[in-house]
């Protein structure tokens, strides 16, 4: 699992953009992940995101979770404060990065 999340990295990152700065490496994969866990559905777990299939496994499982719902959430909107995330009409993921981290 994580060698085809690296390997989709290098291809839909690394790959195409050559990079000003470290900064800017940054911002870009952390849109990545944000992009892939929240909007990218993946055959591997029935075209659902891996949010969608955390939040489907939570429901049958919480007990096995050290963290509620709502933590994994504000962690992520922390982590991500400095983008904006959304769908365009053609529901095509468009992300703006507001500052550096």
């Amino acid at each position: 699992m994580v060698e085809r999340f690296n390997k989709k990295v290098q291809e839909n990152v690394l790959d195409m953009v050559k990079f000003e700065s470290i900064n800017e490496l940054k911002q870009m994969i952390y849109t990545y992940v944000y992009k892939y866990n929240y909007f990218i559905k993946h055959s591997g777990i029935e075209r659902k995101t891996p949010f969608e299939k955390l939040k489907e496994y939570y429901k049958t499982n919480p007990d096995i979770f050290k963290k509620t719902m709502d933590e994994f959430i504000r962690k992520d909107n922390d982590l991500f404060n400095n983008y904006s995330v959304g769908l365009d009409n053609n529901n095509q993921v468009i992300y703006n990065i507001k500052s550096c981290l």
